[in-house]
Parts: structure tokens; sequence; C-alpha cells
């Protein structure tokens, strides 16, 4: 998936112009990127069509046309993708034994680290090796806060990705909810 900015970067599109040719269904179901402040994205099927409508409009220009002849586009349009825009799949699904999986794993390290320092601590009396003990208990405490940190990450990161899943949800409830609007499809099929 490519954002908007990306990809008006990448062929010098300015971005008001996808967003016409999303208005005039030329690109499908644009799906908007919660984790990048709504941002649009895009799918490598919307990407090509853009590529192929701004090819076809720099073709218009060189021709001498200043206003992009529509019709043409549609027609051409129709011609290389055929009358359907497919729909974007945007379900997402996270497999709970995974993230489960990983958090265990983050609880037998602690473990062991607790028991690392349990026997490092009933060794610290040990004068002669009361340097090397205290290089090993900082480099235990050190990796314990790392571990601490990557449990707090996959919370985080849990927490997102549930976001994604209610915004999803959420977009798909209003979707259903919402008219279906007659696109330039609708149109030339009769839906």
């Amino acid at each position: 998936m490519k954002g908007i900015s990306r990809i008006s970067k990448e062929l010098n599109i300015e971005t008001h112009l996808l967003r016409e040719w999303e208005k005039r269904d030329w690109l499908g179901d644009v799906l908007k990127d919660p984790e990048q402040n709504n941002q649009r994205v895009y799918n490598d099927e919307q990407v090509e069509r853009i590529k192929f409508i701004w090819s076809i409009i720099q073709e218009q220009r060189k021709e001498g046309l200043k206003r992009t002849d529509i019709k043409e586009v549609e027609e051409m349009l129709l011609d290389k993708f055929g009358g359907m825009v497919k729909p974007i799949e945007n379900t997402i699904s996270v497999h709970q034994g995974s993230m489960d999986q990983i958090v265990e794993l983050i609880q037998m390290q602690n473990k062991k680290i607790a028991q690392l320092e349990s026997i490092v601590s009933k060794q610290a009396n040990l004068p002669d090796n009361s340097e090397a003990l205290q290089n090993i208990k900082e480099e235990l405490e050190a990796s314990k806060k790392r571990e601490e940190k990557h449990e707090q990450d996959i919370e985080d990161m849990n927490e997102k990705l549930q976001k994604a899943v209610n915004f999803i949800l959420e977009m798909e409830k209003k979707q259903q909810n919402e008219p279906k609007k007659k696109s330039f499809w609708n149109k030339i099929f009769g839906e």
C-alpha cells in the first residue's frame, strides 16, 4: 500500500487530481490509514490505474488538449481493466496465539533473568570476583529493562492493531449503511 503523498511525489501528480479520480470512481474504494492521520492509501492495482490514467492525460496534453478528455480516459480504462474495480480486502486477521506466544516467551525470559539475578546476588559476597559480578549484574539489569520495553512495545502494538480493526469495522458499518452512489461503472452496467 502506498500513501497519497508518496504517489504524488513519485509521479509528480497533484493530490487533488488523485482525489478527483477517486470521486469519479476510477480507482475504486480507497482506504484511509489511521496510523498516518487517515491519509489515503492505494493498493497495487490502484497504483497501476493511477499510472495508466496519468499516462493518458500526459498524451492528451502532448496533443494540445488543455482539459482532460474524461470520456477517452473512461473508455481506455474500460478497455484495459474491464468494467469493475476489485474491492479492497479490508479485513485484518491477527492470530491471537502468536501474540500470546510472544508474551509467554518474554515472561519466560524474565523468569530466567530473575533466577540469574538470584544466583549472582548469592555469589556477590565473593571478594575476588566483585568487579566481574558487578558487570554481570549491570548486564542483567540492562537485559531486564530491554525485555520490559519489548513487552510494553508488544502491548502497544496490540492496542494499535485493535484500534485498526475497530476502525475498519466502523468503516464497513458506515459503508453498509450508506446508500450506494451511482458510479461510472454502475452507469455502464446498470446496477
